[in-house]
């Protein structure tokens, strides 16, 4: 998933022209999902070492935002 992150990163800075600000909350943001599914072994392979995005689905985001919810990180919600 890491490198799929980086392209979209390239993406905003390249294509859209997104502010530093913004780049870096939205790249914060994805990285943290990133290891709220490893941490929770959500959409892994069968090893548990790739993320897999097909798996992703909206009971996983429902998962990920209670998540938020409790850590207070409405600022990652609202985007």
């Amino acid at each position: 998933m890491l490198r799929k992150i980086e392209r979209f990163e390239k993406y905003l800075v390249f294509e859209k022209g997104a502010s530093e600000h913004t780049r870096r909350n939205y790249i914060g943001d994805l990285v943290q999902f990133a290891d709220f599914l490893r941490a929770s072994r959500l959409c892994l392979d069968k090893k548990g070492e790739r993320i897999l995005l097909g798996k992703i689905d909206n009971l996983v985001i429902r998962s990920y935002l209670g998540f938020l919810l409790k850590k207070d990180k409405r600022s990652t919600i609202a985007r």
